[in-house]
């Protein structure tokens, strides 16, 4: 249930602190709940997904150190997991983690040992690991092949859409983010991918509600726009 909650930190929304507020202490049964989540992206919002206020790329920490917030988000020290804030909050073992790059290694495990997690539970830092390196992945390359899009229509201004070069562009952009929903991890469809999102704070609208016999709140931020048309 406090999870379901800090979605709506995690979406700017209101802060930790008056998310956790409205959790009933000593209750463990809230019964049936109803949760939503939205976050809407107009094309100005799409597009600083992957570039700055001046075009640039984003880099690859952004992306990274969001879906590590995502995690710290979801894991609260004193959990039966908070060992999984050693990833999410020690830059070192991160960086430690990345240049090592095989989880399998014995290397790999015993960084991830010397940084407190215990043995018998490397595999699932392990795939907290492979989550924020694939994210981070799929968004650097999706960038670039948007950015490639835009040098070329920089370049032809009046260019026929059924040019070949441009058809070819857009062809491999759906076809890279047609790779990321094909090799999207099982986490990316769950609390995480939505918090790593949310972190990211590119949304033009955003909504959250949670409603049962104990809790009824609802909060939103703007509207959703429909994208605009483009010839």
């Amino acid at each position: 249930m406090r999870d379901y909650l800090l979605i709506s930190a995690a979406l700017g929304l209101q802060s930790v602190k008056a998310a956790t507020k409205s959790l009933p202490a000593s209750v463990d049964d809230f019964g049936q709940t109803a949760v939503y989540a939205e976050a809407g992206y107009d094309d100005r919002a799409f597009r600083s997904l992957f570039f700055d206020d001046k075009n640039a790329p984003l880099s690859p920490p952004t992306y990274s150190n969001a879906g590590r917030e995502a995690i710290a988000n979801l894991v609260q020290k004193g959990d039966d997991d908070d060992y999984r804030l050693a990833l999410a909050t020690d830059d070192k073992l991160f960086a430690d983690l990345l240049e090592i790059g095989n989880t399998e290694s014995g290397e790999f495990a015993r960084r991830c040992e010397k940084a407190g997690v215990p043995r018998d539970r490397v595999r699932t830092v392990t795939t907290d690991f492979r989550d924020v390196v694939w994210f981070t992945n799929a968004m650097v390359t999706a960038g670039e092949r948007l950015k490639a899009i835009d040098k070329f229509l920089h370049s032809n201004p009046n260019v026929d859409p059924e040019n070949n070069s441009f058809k070819k562009l857009k062809q491999q952009l759906a076809d890279k983010l047609g790779e990321v929903a094909d090799t999207s991890t099982v986490n990316f469809g769950g609390p995480w991918g939505f918090e790593t999102m949310a972190v990211l704070g590119k949304a033009s609208s955003k909504r959250w509600l949670i409603v049962n016999h104990l809790i009824v709140n609802e909060l939103s931020v703007g509207q959703p726009k429909p994208a605009a048309f483009r010839r």
